[in-house]
């Protein structure tokens, strides 16, 4: 079974990461190109306070995602700044909500 891992930030790429290293398919998706790009030629490298370790990886933008896919594992998040009325401001972090493509792509009912 082929994963996909949607977000290769730090949760997405730490996930799919370990899902490689352990011997699984998997295949990143993610927004920004340059880092698709990085991926795709030079793998994906996890630094922690335990270990490091560099696995060979896929990854493709949303539009070059194929159809069906498998187990898709959603890792994107949204970080957001709010200004409340008073001019302060406040750091929140969302899981964004499934977008219309991917539902599709999925075979989900969106």
């Amino acid at each position: 079974m082929e994963f996909v891992v949607v977000g290769a930030g730090a949760i997405g790429g730490t996930v799919g990461a370990r899902l490689l290293r352990d011997g699984h398919d998997v295949l990143f998706c993610d927004v920004d190109g340059e880092h698709v790009a990085a991926i795709n030629e030079h793998g994906l490298t996890i630094e922690g306070p335990l270990e490091q370790f560099t696995v060979e990886a896929r990854a493709v933008v949303p539009a070059d995602l194929p159809a069906p896919l498998g187990a898709v594992l959603l890792e994107a998040l949204l970080r957001a700044e709010i200004v409340r009325r008073d001019g302060r401001t406040r750091r929140v972090t969302l899981v964004r909500p499934v977008e219309p493509w991917l539902a599709g792509r999925a075979g989900w009912i969106h």
